[in-house]
């Protein structure tokens, strides 16, 4: 069935972008005579990592260095709750879908479990697009409240897909991987919500009332292509005697009375 089919997709992918990065970033520092070093940063769900000169470091957001992010780890939590909650209502579709097969027929439950699989899946991208440059900004201010100003500690507000350059310098934030593959999960949610109304609903059961105490039994229907039951003789009006009964078809008639031996045969006229 396609509804199992796109609601299984829809697990597949937003499990996996549980796993991978949901935010990225790269930077480029001309260093002079044509030359230029590369840096790159990733956000998930539970760490930051960067990446210099080839060497990665990854930190969870449990570790010191988030310790005053807390806006960027509560959307960041937030939206990895309802990617698992999306993952329960998607994998009760299929469920429900299996279920349908069996019975043959859709019910209330299988729709509103692909509803809320759909409109879960929907939010917890455009939850994390919308709250995540918003949180970083916020996290920022908190941060350089205790940098001395000679530092010049500055917050600028990095939408989720941007760029800037500058003189030797320039910079690119866009979707992680992890984000593309939770919108793909969404788009397979969608399929799968449209794929429940393909599904034929559960036939209705049909009423029967049992017969009253001492009420004869209907009469059975013939089987389909089987003649039609003959109609029962009217019975014989008072003092007449009832007919013989009819030859039926496939017997005989008995033979005549044999003539006894000795009597003359019977005369004609």
């Amino acid at each position: 069935m396609l509804v199992m089919i796109f609601a299984l997709l829809a697990v597949v992918f937003m499990g996996i972008s549980l796993a991978l990065p949901w935010q990225h970033g790269e930077s480029k520092y001309d260093t002079g005579e044509g030359g230029s070093d590369t840096s790159t940063s990733d956000l998930y769900l539970t760490k930051g990592s960067s990446t210099y000169d080839g060497k990665t470091v990854s930190k969870d957001f449990s570790d010191k260095e988030y310790e005053k992010s807390t806006n960027l780890k509560n959307i960041s939590y937030g939206t990895m709750a309802m990617v698992i909650v999306g993952l329960v209502f998607a994998v009760l579709t299929m469920v429900f879908a299996l279920l349908s097969m069996k019975k043959g027929g859709r019910g209330k439950i299988f729709l509103i479990f692909a509803l809320l699989a759909l409109i879960i899946c929907l939010v917890a991208p455009v939850m994390y697009a919308v709250g995540r440059p918003e949180a970083t900004l916020q996290d920022c201010k908190t941060i350089c409240k205790d940098v001395p100003a000679e530092y010049g500690c500055k917050c600028e507000k990095i939408d989720f897909i941007d760029s800037d350059s500058s003189e030797g310098y320039s910079s690119t934030t866009s979707p992680g991987v992890g984000w593309i593959m939770a919108f793909v999960g969404f788009v397979m949610s969608i399929l799968a919500f449209v794929m429940v109304f393909k599904v034929p609903k559960a036939p209705k059961p049909i009423a029967t009332t049992a017969p009253a105490p001492g009420a004869p039994a209907p009469a059975m229907a013939p089987a389909p292509g089987a003649p039609a039951p003959a109609p029962a003789p009217a019975p014989a009006p008072y003092g007449q005697p009832a007919p013989a009964p009819q030859q039926q078809y496939g017997y005989q008639q008995p033979p005549p009375q044999q003539q006894a031996y000795g009597q003359p045969p019977p005369q004609q006229y």
